[in-house]
């Protein structure tokens, strides 16, 4: 039985990537970020202000 994302990973045939923990929400960011290069040209000089609770997307905008 596969128990977790490294037992996936290793019979999955396609990538498989963990993209949601307690600490992270990487690929929230990376969403967001595209979005912003899509609508509205650079990240470079961009401010991001987040109004809500402290959680893991938070947290990988911090990184």
């Amino acid at each position: 039985m596969i128990k977790d994302i490294p037992d996936l990973a290793k019979y999955a045939i396609v990538p498989v990537i963990n993209s949601l923990t307690d600490d992270d929400h990487l690929c929230q960011m990376m969403a967001d970020a595209l979005m912003k290069i899509e609508h509205g040209g650079r990240l470079e000089g961009t401010m991001v202000v987040y109004v809500g609770v402290g959680n893991n997307v938070v947290y990988s905008w911090l990184l």
